[in-house]
């Protein structure tokens, strides 16, 4: 292999790594070919709605849950997002999660939107004249901690990875957390929060103490549109983080003055996940040196992240079939065994290696991987197909 992780090849194809998007990219067509005169409706589903029993807060608590389309088909764990005001923001971050991810530049995430049942009394942090009812931010943090995490970790396939978004007053909420209890998350993203509230104790708290981070990255996005009321604080939130030991802190601060208090979210979100996972897209010149190459981008996100972090199996087999295309039989063969060992339960690598072992005129090997994945996909005709006729050849040969 080559150490500097260049290229195998001299005469680089220009079409050598086909990103993943582009399988995204036909669906449109397919579907259009496959009209009927007569249209055919279903319900469009974006997660599913949970309702957990809360003895913390003494009520019922709805969670929003979105998981990437291919979750129940692979085998691999992913990183949480947490979206609070669920019930406004969930559907657009799982959906920019959702575009951002099929991209390959950031990780497929699992989405849990939480909706509110008392805004005021679990986003702030202290009671205010006007709202008596608020300050119930200590009890809302226990109420993730104890209960909603223990409930979507044992659910669902989760890695040691939490992402908390918020906005406005549950951007409030999200700062308080960072300054409170920053271990509780891995990063931090906060548009427009109403650091103001209580005429903005929170930040007087922070600048007479040390923010004790707890000795790994820790990412914070902050973001503000054109909102002149709010400057002050986040200009303050700024300063604050820029003195403290920023050992493990990383921070962005970012304006943008195109929008207001109401638009911002999609923007200050998008740019927050893509400040929070920079360079996670596989480089071409990796895809195109071979495994090792691959498998070393991928240690350097475990290294950066703190969990193990795996290549998407089906980006494997792309680069896999990209080896056959190129008559390296040898090396896409490697790297169609490390796809299938990520997900031994999925046919597609046996059945790109029965393609690979036919090409190089091993039979026996061909016949193997695709009794492997007809094994896992048992209505497939076209492996059927292919198998009889491999059975065919070994007797014919074996006259």
């Amino acid at each position: 292999m080559n150490g500097n992780c260049m290229s195998k090849s001299s005469n680089k194809m220009k079409n050598a790594f086909v990103p993943p998007f582009f399988l995204l990219s036909l669906w449109p067509a397919f579907l259009l070919n496959g009209q009927t005169s007569v249209p055919q409706t279903k319900p469009f589903i974006t997660g599913e709605i949970v309702t957990l029993r809360s003895k913390i807060l003494g009520e019922d608590r709805p969670l929003f849950i979105y998981t990437h389309p291919a979750y129940d088909e692979d085998e691999g764990r992913y990183p949480v997002a947490y979206v609070l005001d669920g019930e406004w923001n969930f559907r657009h971050t799982s959906g920019a999660i959702d575009l951002l991810s099929s991209r390959e530049v950031m990780p497929w995430m699992v989405v849990v939107g939480i909706p509110n049942v008392d805004r005021n009394r679990d986003l702030s942090p202290s009671p205010i004249k006007d709202v008596p009812r608020g300050g119930g931010a200590n009890a809302f943090r226990r109420f993730l901690r104890e209960e909603v995490f223990p409930f979507v970790e044992t659910r669902y396939r989760t890695e040691p990875f939490r992402l908390l978004i918020g906005h406005s007053l549950s951007g409030l909420f999200t700062v308080d957390t960072l300054l409170t209890e920053p271990g509780l998350f891995n990063a931090y993203l906060a548009v427009s929060p109403y650091l103001i509230w209580d005429d903005g104790r929170i930040l007087d708290a922070a600048a007479k103490k040390r923010i004790s981070l707890p000795g790994r990255r820790t990412f914070v996005s902050v973001s503000l549109g054109a909102e002149p009321s709010l400057r002050p604080a986040f200009a303050r939130l700024e300063k604050i983080l820029t003195g403290s030991d920023r050992t493990g802190l990383e921070f962005r601060f970012r304006e943008w003055p195109d929008c207001d208090h109401e638009t911002v979210y999609p923007q200050a979100v998008a740019r927050g996940l893509l400040d929070l996972f920079p360079n996670w897209r596989l480089p071409q010149a990796a895809a195109d040196a071979g495994l090792e190459c691959i498998l070393k981008h991928y240690r350097g996100l475990t290294a950066k992240y703190g969990y193990e972090i795996k290549p998407v199996y089906f980006v494997l087999n792309m680069i896999g079939s990209d080896f056959m295309g190129r008559n390296d039989l040898d090396e896409a063969v490697r790297i169609l065994r490390y796809a299938a060992g990520l997900n031994p339960g999925l046919p597609y690598a046996y059945e790109s290696l029965g393609a690979c072992y036919q090409r190089k005129g091993d039979v026996e090997e061909a016949i193997r991987h695709y009794e492997k994945a007809l094994r896992r996909a048992p209505d497939d005709d076209g492996l059927k197909r292919t198998l009889e006729d491999l059975r065919k050849k070994r007797t014919t040969n074996a006259r």
